[in-house]
């Protein structure tokens, strides 16, 4: 009676380990890859625009001496330059595409701007 008990076990045994057994649904023979190997292989719409960055045109101007800073939200400076009191300071930067605003940080002053435009004109008061 025993060795039944241990048989019955050991049959029920082998049907649930032989139940887990994942089966390929597809023969990997027939798959088809539709992720392109080569750079040439990509299909990119003609009208994509591959740059990763944009080009803005800096106009400051400040009242006092005093440094000037054009700095990112999380804090990464892209330029520090000294602005001289009523005199226009100009630069082209080329920012990040994925930027939509800076801070421009002068004279102990921590302005957020906006980069709704290519051309940033703001006067320090």
């Amino acid at each position: 009676m025993k060795t039944l008990q241990i048989f019955l076990v050991l049959l029920v045994g082998m049907f649930i380990f032989n139940a887990c057994q994942k089966e390929a649904l597809v023969s990997p023979s027939s798959t088809v890859s539709t992720t392109p190997q080569k750079m040439t292989d990509l299909k990119v719409k003609s009208t994509f625009d591959w740059k990763t960055v944009k080009t803005y045109q800096f106009t400051l101007t400040g009242n006092v001496t005093d440094l000037v800073s054009i700095v990112s939200s999380d804090g990464s400076i892209y330029h520090k330059a000294l602005l001289s009191a009523q005199t226009a300071y100009k630069i082209t930067l080329s920012l990040p595409s994925y930027e939509t605003k800076v801070h421009l940080l002068y004279n102990e002053k921590d302005i957020e701007f906006p980069l709704n435009s290519t051309t940033v004109n703001y006067t320090f008061k």
